[in-house]
C-alpha cells in the first residue's frame, strides 16, 4: 500500500504564504487540499488501469506523474467539484472566521 504523503503545489504554497487574514489562509488551505485530491484521484485511476505499455520506462512513469500534477493544478480551480468550498465552510468557525469574512 502506498504512502499518501502531501505534496503542494508550488502555486498552493504560495497563496496560503501571501495570504493576508485567517480566511484568506484557510481558503488558499481548502483549494490546496482539492488540488492534492485530485491529485491522487488521477494516480488512483491510472494504477487502476491496463498495465505499462510497450515502452514503458521511469521516464514515463515520471511524466504521467508530472502530468496528473499539472492536471490537478488546472482543474482544481476549473472543475468547480466545490470540495475547497465545503471545507471552508465546515472548517471557518472553528478557525473563528466570522460569516461576513467568507
Amino acid at each position: 500500500m502506498e504512502t499518501i504523503r502531501p505534496d503542494p503545489s508550488p502555486d498552493a504554497l504560495r497563496r496560503a504564504e501571501t495570504a493576508g487574514s485567517r480566511g484568506e489562509k484557510l481558503r488558499a488551505a481548502a483549494e490546496g487540499f482539492e488540488e492534492l485530491f485530485l491529485q491522487k484521484m488521477l494516480q488512483a485511476a491510472r494504477a487502476g488501469g491496463p498495465g505499462d505499455d510497450l515502452l514503458g520506462s521511469s521516464a514515463v512513469t515520471r511524466t504521467r506523474s508530472m502530468l496528473d500534477t499539472e492536471l490537478a493544478r488546472s482543474g482544481a480551480g476549473a472543475a468547480r467539484l466545490g470540495l475547497a468550498e465545503a471545507i471552508y465552510r465546515q472548517m471557518a468557525p472553528s478557525a473563528g472566521i466570522a460569516e461576513d469574512e467568507t
